[in-house]
């Protein structure tokens, strides 16, 4: 058996762990997006599947020749939570096209939580401050 019939793909189609990372890299670069949520489902199958496996919060699905991705995301308290979501689905879709050549049918935003500015890795004024130091050094 080839690999090519294991992965159902043929050579011209991008690889999809490609796609989860753009898809991921593209949400969590929209200001106002503070993390990715793993689904429960998602974390238990990916353990026992496929150890060693990071849950991203992202669903890929694929109906014929249609690409749907499902993003699962919190945001940052005091953003526009609508707005968020439409900038993550422009982000999504253009990363996606550009970097893989791949059009998304549709992408579906699944708010499901809000943090507080403190509560993730940094907000985004830390960010941006650590960007400028970084910048000057």
């Amino acid at each position: 058996m080839s690999t090519e019939s294991t992965m159902n793909m043929t050579p011209a189609e991008p690889d999809r762990e490609l796609i989860m990372e753009t898809v991921e890299k593209a949400a969590l670069g929209t200001k106002g997006v503070s993390r990715m949520i793993p689904r429960l489902t998602e974390t238990i199958t990916e353990s026992i599947s496929w150890p060693g496996a990071k849950s991203r919060g992202i669903r890929l699905s694929e109906s014929g020749r249609n690409l749907t991705a499902d993003l699962y995301l919190s945001v940052i308290y005091g953003y526009n939570i609508p707005q968020v979501s439409w900038d993550a689905q422009t982000r999504v879709r253009e990363a996606c096209m550009s970097r893989c050549g791949v059009h998304l049918k549709e992408i579906n935003i699944h708010v499901q939580g809000v943090d507080m500015p403190g509560e993730t890795e940094a907000s985004e004024g830390e960010q941006e401050e650590r960007i400028e130091k970084h910048e000057q050094n």
